[in-house]
């Protein structure tokens, strides 16, 4: 049951989205789509996400899932674009009707509601969505906001596996406080220990991992754990 990850770099917005294929079926999730956005002229545009179609088409598959792994700060996303152009379902982590409550009256938008509608699947912790021949587990990893999941793709057996996280590096720019401070640091510890066991198990050795600027999951943890130190030490 093995995976082909396809990833796809946006310049603009310095996002990596992906196309992620389970090899025998050709069926396929787009994780963190990227909607171009000309602040200057106030326009949209769809090339990042056109770029993502054509590794669809080049590789003869078919989309069955949209993932947002958060809601992004950085980038408008293409999820519903693409659905149009694929039917594919979108889904999020279902924390964000959280964030929605904070960010509708700040900006203003009176034809959403905060209930999350907008979407297709709202995930939880511990769900699984199908995948051709694999299956994509969620886990939630809240971050910079509630509603940041990781998508955990792949076969434990073989140790094949995609590890599709939010901005792990990127914290700053999308305002995320990068460590961990006072209280919040036991708690940290705690969510970092759960989600390696979740996503690994005890010796798991993922060969393959992927995510928005984060490549391997072993990388992320390295950083979590220096991050910590830093933080000890102030």
């Amino acid at each position: 049951m093995s995976i082909d990850i396809h990833p796809h770099f946006d310049g603009a917005t310095n996002t990596v989205s992906y196309v992620v294929a389970d090899r025998a079926t050709r069926r396929a999730a787009i994780i963190d789509p990227v909607l171009d956005f000309d602040p200057r002229a106030a326009q949209l545009a769809t090339d990042s996400a056109d770029a993502l179609l054509g590794i669809v088409e080049k590789e003869g598959l078919t989309v069955d899932w949209i993932l947002e792994t958060h809601a992004h700060a950085d980038h408008l996303t293409a999820a519903h674009y693409l659905r149009r152009k694929t039917g594919a379902k979108v889904a999020i982590g279902k924390h964000i009707t959280e964030v929605q409550q904070i960010f509708l009256p700040i900006f203003e938008i009176e034809d959403t509601r905060p209930d999350g509608a907008v979407f297709d699947r709202l995930v939880a912790d511990g769900d699984t969505l199908p995948l051709g021949d694999n299956e994509i587990k969620v886990l939630h990893t809240p971050g910079h906001t509630p509603a940041d999941v990781t998508y955990l793709i792949g076969d434990a057996a073989r140790r094949a596996r995609a590890v599709c996280l939010g901005n792990d590096r990127r914290g700053r720019k999308s305002g995320q406080r990068p460590c961990p401070r006072g209280h919040q640091r036991g708690r940290f510890r705690r969510h970092a220990r759960e989600t390696r066991r979740d996503a690994f198990g005890a010796d798991a050795d993922p060969a393959r991992a992927a995510g928005q600027c984060s490549r391997g999951f072993a990388a992320a943890r390295e950083r979590r754990r220096a991050c910590i130190s830093a933080t000890s030490d102030q």
